[in-house]
């Protein structure tokens, strides 16, 4: 008995055995590795998912902006009926304040608080204009514009009285040229400045600007 007990001592003391205390722990180790491999790897597709969403959101905000625009053009810009500070067109320019960094969310609200028709029209579109639809459009957008005319005064444009944007000179458009009295000078467009809002299915906001001369 007292040799297999020293033998036994010597056995359990052997690097073989010394070794399988050292396979657990690295075991541990590689599994702890891999589990946070496969966390990484959720993490990963979960925000290529985010922001493959995302993009899609936005491209169809931007849709949306497209065709409310085409819809400003052909009512409140075209056609003078159309031309009313209770359909979402305003005949004199104003922009966000610069002393303050206003953000063109904020200029939106304060342009609404300045214009009681304006602000109807906004709170209840319909066939007047000022939205696309007066409810949400299929994809969940809903969509509000207004239309500037780029002059400082309302009244027609262009007079001394009444100064519009006008676009720059280029080198080949014959300004500072004698005129010719046999060729009459055409008459300069008139710049608008279309702004529409859209508001996603998510909340998220978005501007789409488009600048047209007629």
């Amino acid at each position: 008995m007292f040799l297999n007990s020293r033998a036994g001592r010597a056995r359990a003391g052997s690097p073989r055995h010394r070794q399988d205390g050292v396979v657990l722990l690295v075991a541990l180790i590689i599994l702890v590795a891999m589990t946070l491999a496969g966390v990484a790897l959720v993490r990963s597709v979960d925000t290529a998912n985010v922001i493959s969403g995302n993009m899609a959101f936005q491209q169809s905000a931007t849709n949306a902006g497209e065709r409310s625009t085409e819809q400003a053009l052909t009512r409140q810009i075209t056609t003078a009926s159309e031309q009313t500070l209770a359909n979402g067109y305003l005949a004199t320019r104003s922009d966000p304040n610069p002393a303050n960094n206003e953000s063109w969310e904020a200029f939106w609200t304060r342009l609404l608080s300045e214009n009681a028709d304006l602000r109807a029209c906004i709170a209840a579109p319909g066939a007047a204009g000022c939205a696309t639809t007066p409810a949400p459009d299929a994809a969940g957008n809903t969509v509000q514009y207004i239309v500037q005319r780029l002059c400082a005064n309302s009244g027609p444009a262009h007079t001394a009285s009444n100064p519009c944007t006008q676009a720059p000179p280029s080198a080949n458009s014959g300004e500072g040229v004698t005129p010719r009295p046999d060729r009459p000078t055409p008459p300069k467009p008139v710049y608008y400045r279309i702004t529409t809002r859209i508001v996603g299915p998510r909340n998220t906001v978005s501007y789409v600007q488009t600048i047209v001369a007629i």
